[in-house]
């Protein structure tokens, strides 16, 4: 009688196992690629843009919980300005528009409140603060108001843990995993390491002229440079592919105008242009793949390089579209398909 009883319990656990291990089967044959690179070098950014562009839709969860990171930035954002004005006033009474502003700031609130927001709406209009994004201050502030596709990249939070995401592109399913990238997060990544088809490597490459944030000593272009060799000569990376994003191209653009690259890359041979410099950047990663040690009889390895704008859903969607077909070549050549 026991037995007959337990019979259907023993037919769900086979079926729950073998789902399982289907499940567990599908997930390994996926390519997981590891999106890396240095603090505030736009890999989150990225990481948004392609779950917006291929990925499972935002929830209301997580769009309550973006509006509120947002509110609480421009909290702390507004502290900042504040103290920036009254520098920037050496010592000057201060506008007594801003009066009302200044109260709310001594408080440090936590709440965007509609009355804060009207606050600082106030405070943005006057000339002292314009001589210091806040125009939709009013609007976020509203208990209903939900980041759009553009609010969602345009922000910027540094990315803390580790975030996973199914890209499916064409029928072609990629799991993209991003990690933080200030120093303090990079002692996560090795746990990452096991099983990647691809590293999705982004640089800031408007960021020649800037040093880290963490010791505001370090070059930030350098700083990349030597994280991108630790990923080349790892043995756990050896073969994983490598792909390059060289992200915030709009802002090298512009940068380059006035300030020139040279300046803060004393070994840059050529003219201060985008074509220039760019061509510049992509020697430096190919020649750090190609001065890497590799095992004895290991094939020659490569690094695809891409400039991009993270910000820009049309730059990624078709950068995208060529990285996702090297990707998948990968994972099929790694299965001996290819």
């Amino acid at each position: 009688m026991d037995c007959c009883v337990r019979s259907p319990d023993r037919d769900r656990d086979r079926v729950i196992a073998k789902q399982i291990a289907v499940e567990q089967r599908e997930a390994s044959e996926v390519p997981q690629v590891l999106l890396l690179g240095t603090g505030e070098s736009g890999k989150s950014t990225l990481f948004r843009q392609l779950r917006l562009l291929h990925g499972a839709p935002y929830s209301s969860k997580e769009l309550e919980e973006f509006a509120q990171t947002i509110r609480t930035m421009i909290i702390a954002d507004t502290i900042k300005l504040v103290s920036i004005a009254e520098l920037c006033a050496g010592g000057e009474p201060l506008p007594p528009e801003v009066e009302p502003m200044m109260a709310c700031v001594k408080e440090r609130p936590s709440t965007l409140t509609p009355e804060l927001a009207v606050a600082i709406a106030q405070f943005w209009a006057t000339p002292l603060a314009q001589k210091v994004f806040l125009d939709k201050v009013a609007i976020i502030a509203e208990p209903s108001w939900t980041p759009s596709r553009l609010d969602l990249v345009n922000f910027r939070v540094r990315t803390t843990g580790v975030l996973d995401q199914k890209i499916v592109k064409d029928d072609k399913s990629i799991r993209l995993v991003d990690v933080g990238g200030q120093r303090s997060e990079r002692r996560k990544w090795i746990g990452q390491f096991s099983g990647v088809t691809a590293v999705l490597f982004v640089v800031a490459a408007s960021e020649y002229d800037q040093k880290c944030f963490e010791d505001n000593a370090t070059n930030r272009l350098e700083e990349s440079m030597a994280v991108f060799k630790e990923i080349v000569n790892n043995e756990q990376l050896a073969n994983a592919g490598l792909v390059v994003f060289f992200n915030k191209t709009d802002m090298l653009k512009k940068k380059l105008k006035t300030i020139p690259f040279k300046d803060y890359v004393p070994a840059f041979p050529g003219e201060n242009s985008f074509a220039s410099v760019s061509t510049y950047l992509s020697k430096l990663y190919q020649d750090i793949v190609r001065e890497a040690p590799r095992p004895p009889g290991a094939s020659t390895r490569s690094v695809q390089v891409h400039f991009t704008t993270a910000i820009d859903p049309d730059n990624i969607a078709l950068v995208f579209d060529e990285v996702t077909e090297t990707i998948i070549k990968l994972r099929l050549s790694a299965a001996g398909i290819m």
